[in-house]
């Protein structure tokens, strides 16, 4: 498997695509992005990701807002650990089209 090729490079693709419609929602106005791993290519720790800190949110308000993304069918899992205002986008075993789930949740709960 040439896993740049049928791998990473589709997963760096949903996570620009994800980021261009996220980033101009009124919920998350003042977050900061970034790329995880910070290069914007390759792999890192199995995640292939958008990095979202919500400097202004509390830990408790970032887990309520998490928990809203699990809500629907399907649910939309974010990496985090429960200690901390921010969250991670992980796109490395997405399947076609999921990218754009995220995008309806993320409209739905921070738009």
């Amino acid at each position: 498997m040439d896993h740049e090729a049928d791998r990473f490079a589709p997963a760096w693709k949903k996570i620009r695509y994800i980021e261009k419609r996220v980033k101009k929602l009124p919920g998350l106005k003042g977050a900061r992005f970034s790329y995880y791993p910070k290069s914007g290519e390759g792999t890192g720790y199995h995640t292939i990701g958008l990095h979202v800190i919500m400097d202004g949110k509390s830990v408790e308000e970032i887990n309520r807002l998490m928990e809203k993304l699990r809500e629907g069918d399907p649910e939309v899992w974010l990496r985090n650990w429960g200690q901390s205002n921010d969250f991670i986008i992980n796109a490395i075993n997405l399947k076609p089209g999921d990218e754009k789930i995220i995008v309806e949740r993320f409209e739905k709960v921070f738009g």
